[in-house]
């Protein structure tokens, strides 16, 4: 018999755990089917996000991640001043993450996957957006909750550039902006896009809006077929219907990083990490971040988890235990205690420390 043609070997590669997930998720859905008449994914949608909730293991090559997280974290350090106490910072999810969901596909919402990691990331001129966008309406905020002076658009402007065309409009009134405030001109700080430092987890969340299809019909007026004079319009009163849609888990971690362009100082460095800290923590970044979507926290600042690899204060009693790192294998919170395991093994390697007395360390772990 003649061997089956090569094409045959493609479910096999799609299904690989090597597979651009990116690419699978747009390209190759094989959900397809008709129903009522109507050719679409229907009640296979949940069934194809699944695909991309992997247990234990998540989305990406760790490798591959590592590689561009230093990458990354190189050229944000050729593009900090010499001897400049700053670094990249990494995020993490405090809340559940999606971004990308206006992007036409059959499950009804889109998702933004790196083209060639094939993981979920932030790309740069998001995040550049979302740091502009709380500078602008929340840094700039006066005491009593009006715009402060044209000095600070000018500072914001310093900062991120101005895209032009030059504009006069009331909000530029309101502050005083000039014509020529508003010409174009490059920014002083440099973003780079944002990307997990390990494999992702991801979920499958689900919208249920009661909008009797208004949305999906335009948000139009729409006449009851029955009784032509009865309008219909969002409510309620209507049925959900469960659209499902892939996010990212809480409890991941994100590299973002920034440099200065020319011109740039330490000083515009620092202010751009602290506007961008600010801005993932308080109104977060992708879509349906109203209700809560999209919240990251710096690392360093995360409350410890089970698995954390972590530093004894030198404040310990035990000097023995002093600047020691482990791993915590039990959290106890409500004593405020936690069960770690010290790295070197031994005798005595399990003990109970205060969690007051733990932080978390990013040094390379010593031999067992």
């Amino acid at each position: 018999m003649l061997p089956l043609p090569g094409n045959r070997k493609l479910p096999d590669l799609i299904g690989a755990q090597a597979a651009n997930a990116g690419l699978v998720f747009y390209k190759f859905v094989d959900k397809w089917h008709e129903k009522e008449g109507k050719f679409g994914l229907h009640d296979e949608k949940k069934n194809w996000i699944n695909r991309f909730v992997r247990d234990g293991t998540g989305l990406g090559r760790a490798e591959e991640l590592a590689a561009h997280c230093e990458r990354i974290e190189r050229l944000a350090r050729a593009l900090t001043p010499d001897g400049a106490d700053i670094k990249p910072v990494r995020m993490e999810t405090v809340s559940r993450f999606v971004t990308g969901m206006g992007y036409e596909h059959g499950v009804e919402n889109g998702f933004v996957f790196h083209h060639t990691l094939g993981v979920p990331f932030l790309p740069a001129s998001g995040i550049k957006g979302l740091m502009r966008a709380f500078a602008d309406h929340w840094q700039a905020l006066g005491d009593g909750g009006e715009p402060d002076s044209r000095d600070w658009f000018e500072r914001i402007v310093d900062l991120f550039g101005n895209y032009g065309p030059a504009r006069k409009d009331d909000h530029d009134a309101k502050r005083g902006v000039t014509r020529d405030q508003r010409a174009p001109r490059m920014g002083r700080l440099i973003v780079f896009d944002a990307l997990p430092v390990a494999p992702v987890k991801c979920a499958c969340e689900v919208l249920t809006p009661h909008d009797g299809g208004w949305r999906a019909k335009g948000a139009e007026p729409m006449i009851d077929k029955g009784a032509p004079e009865v309008i219909l319009s969002p409510g309620d009163w209507h049925n959900p219907i469960p659209i499902p849609f892939l996010v990212v888990e809480e409890g991941q971690t994100f590299l973002f990083a920034l440099g200065r362009s020319r011109g740039g100082t330490l000083a515009d460095l620092k202010e751009g990490y602290a506007l961008l800290e600010a801005a993932l923590e308080w109104i977060g970044a992708g879509a349906k971040t109203a209700v809560g979507f999209g919240q990251f926290v710096n690392v360093a600042n995360a409350p410890l988890a089970e698995n954390d690899r972590v530093v004894i204060s030198q404040e310990h009693p035990a000097p023995k235990l002093r600047g020691r790192t482990a791993t915590i294998a039990t959290l106890f919170p409500a004593q405020g205690l936690a069960k770690v395991t010290l790295e070197g093994g031994g005798k005595g390697s399990n003990q109970v420390v205060k969690l007051d007395l733990l932080s978390r360390t990013d040094e390379p772990a010593t031999d067992q």
